[in-house]
């Protein structure tokens, strides 16, 4: 009987494992933006946590931004877990009505925005940083997002450095 219960319980981890994995999170980010610093090591500490559970994307939809400058940001911040993206054409910002950097969209497997908004509350304004320990928002909706549960609106807005958005990239 216990091989048995072992069997269900892998199949039955597989598949919430699985069910999970289906969880996506966005993270806009530009390399110059002090706000994107500051949050780095938070960033990298929670997708460390959850990596085997949530995709993590660093979306760079800043003008300068490419890949030698993208990858000398992710290794200084240790964001290795995170996947880059390019949007120099700024399409997944349009997309997700991203306005500044940081902020965290949390979507599901079929795209569906679960979250947009901050990463904490460490910053009450740009240049206005908090002195006490900054609330750990994006890990307590991850952990909403994976176990089903809705995150709750009005979501807080993400402090940082405004997306100066191209006026002639290509909208679709």
């Amino acid at each position: 009987m216990k091989p048995l219960l072992f069997i269900i319980s892998l199949l039955l981890s597989f598949h919430l494992s699985s069910q999970n994995k289906g969880i996506k999170v966005y993270v806009v980010i530009a390399e110059d933006c002090p706000i994107c610093n500051y949050m780095g090591r938070t960033l990298s500490d929670v997708a460390e946590t959850y990596k085997d559970k949530v995709e993590f994307y660093a979306v760079f939809p800043v003008k300068r931004s490419n890949y030698k400058t993208i990858n000398a940001f992710k290794k200084k911040y240790n964001l290795e877990a995170f996947e880059s993206i390019l949007d120099s054409d700024q399409l997944i910002v349009r997309k997700y009505n991203a306005t500044v950097t940081p902020e965290v969209i949390i979507a599901d497997a079929s795209d569906n925005i679960l979250y947009r908004g901050r990463v904490n509350d460490a910053y009450t304004a740009p240049g206005k940083r908090k002195m006490k320990h900054p609330s750990r928002e994006l890990e307590r909706n991850i952990l909403s997002a994976l176990n089903g549960n809705p995150i709750n609106e009005p979501w807080p807005e993400a402090i940082g450095c405004f997306i100066t958005f191209n006026k002639h990239a290509n909208q679709r």
